[in-house]
């Protein structure tokens, strides 16, 4: 054994063992390089279709989120239609009533000046009736 290297090496120096391995190592990385420029365009080419996988899957999300809110809306539809045909036709509905109208008290409703009518007489409305409140309150 020598004593400059006291481990043992797997070639001996001065070989050409040494120039082998690297020479091989060169030839391996130079075909592999080709390997792996294959595969990284495999990769991306992946890549892209799985981001277009998710963009698809988004919209078909969306799209089935739709269809579900239609269908919801259609069988409370469906729903509703069943009750009322449970229920029966709906009573006859009764004439309304009408409240009668007071008169507007402010300055819309202020009597009008005299105008003339047709026949040549003036018209002149009728007064708005007044209240009259008490030191107590009681009209």
């Amino acid at each position: 054994m020598n004593r400059a290297f006291p481990h043992k090496l797997p070639w001996r120096p001065g070989s050409g063992a040494l120039t082998f391995a690297l020479v091989a190592a060169t030839c391996l990385t130079g075909c592999g390089n080709a390997k792996v420029v294959k595969l990284e365009r495999t990769v991306e080419q992946l890549r892209e279709e799985l981001s277009e996988l998710r963009r698809t899957q988004a919209a078909q999300r969306v799209q089935f989120d739709r269809f579900r809110d239609r269908m919801v809306m259609v069988e409370d539809k469906v729903e509703s239609q069943e009750l009322a045909a449970r229920r029966g036709p709906a009573p006859a509905a009764s004439p309304a009533r009408v409240a009668p109208q007071r008169p507007e008290v402010g300055p819309a409703a202020a009597p009008a000046a005299p105008r003339e009518t047709a026949g040549g007489s003036r018209w002149i409305p009728p007064a708005l009736p007044t209240v009259t409140i008490g030191p107590d309150g009681v009209v």
